[in-house]
């Protein structure tokens, strides 16, 4: 069913194939505070996407952008001055991943809690909020996982993507693998205490120094892990679908103009990665950015990630 049928829970410059453009960046430059309460959406709600709900929030007017969330985040975790921002050009739509924040998660039927999570069960489920809130061609944006999300769609809904957006990504996890243990990254996230998950997966994000720097960012983290926190069994699946997902040798299928985006100092996905993404995919441009710029840049450098993906999509 189409949310246009059902009703509404309303609320109040480019180099191509192997070259990178690298941008830099002042390790020094204070991004804005975050504040905690500044985001409201001007609808919300439920979809029903492939026999769960699907929470969703749209912000802005104008030309549509999805922002798919990545590995174990939900929809907050891309904080509100990155949404606020983009929504003042774009309608920016954002989710929960199934089994994160508030979306349908295990423990609530049987049935699903047998599904194993996969990278295509992700992109269904995304297709299917599409198709439920009635878009039928819009700007896509994936951040790590989320990027998986985004080059599925691309590969096997061509006709929904406008434009593409791959952040801090890769086509596997194994091309140039994590440069920290997955077992580290699992543990920190089920670890009983939110703040040893800070802790812990947070110097995976953004340099050590810059984070002692920027103490917000890891309230704001952990702001979020303590609202809507995450059960073992909800990493293991999203664990899975991390580990069974694979583009190499599909790549070329990707024909949306593309945005690789991928940061100097990326822990959990090397850079190498985008470099890979943007030599394989026809019509990608890629732009690393530095120095110091971590998995999370979006924390680091807010703004100028605000500009070059405004600046890509038009």
């Amino acid at each position: 069913m189409n949310r246009r049928d059902a009703i509404k829970t309303l609320g109040a410059g480019a180099i191509a194939g192997a070259l990178a453009t690298r941008i830099p960046l002042s390790i020094s430059q204070t991004p804005p505070q975050i504040n905690y309460s500044n985001l409201v959406p001007k609808e919300f709600g439920w979809a029903p996407v492939n026999n769960i709900h699907i929470y969703y929030e749209i912000y802005g007017s104008g030309e549509p952008l999805i922002m798919i969330m990545g590995y174990l985040g939900n929809l907050e975790s891309w904080g509100p001055i990155i949404i606020n921002g983009l929504a003042s050009q774009y309608e920016v739509i954002i989710f929960d991943n199934r089994g994160t924040g508030r979306s349908g998660t295990v423990g609530q039927d049987p049935l699903h809690d047998a599904l194993t999570y996969t990278i295509p069960l992700y992109a269904s489920d995304t297709i299917g909020l599409l198709n439920y809130l009635g878009y039928s061609n819009l700007n896509v944006l994936g951040w790590s996982m989320g990027g998986f999300v985004a080059q599925q769609i691309a590969i096997d809904y061509p006709s929904y993507v406008n434009k593409l957006v791959l952040l801090c990504t890769a086509p596997n996890i194994y091309l140039y693998p994590p440069k920290v243990s997955p077992q580290s990254i699992i543990t920190g996230f089920t670890a009983s205490d939110p703040t040893v998950t800070v802790e812990t997966i947070i110097p995976y994000l953004v340099p050590s120094d810059w984070l002692q720097a920027h103490p917000d960012v890891a309230k704001y983290v952990l702001f979020t892990l303590e609202k809507y926190p995450i059960s073992y069994t909800s990493v293991l699946k999203q664990t899975n679908a991390l580990a069974t997902f694979n583009s190499v040798g599909q790549l070329q299928n990707i024909t949306a103009p593309t945005l690789v985006i991928g940061g100097d100092s990326d822990l959990l996905l090397p850079p190498q990665n985008s470099q890979y993404l943007a030599e394989n995919i026809p019509n990608a441009q890629l732009y690393i950015f530095s120095p110091d710029a971590g998995h999370g840049l979006i924390y680091q450098y807010p703004t100028q990630f605000i500009n070059l993906v405004t600046s890509f999509l038009g």
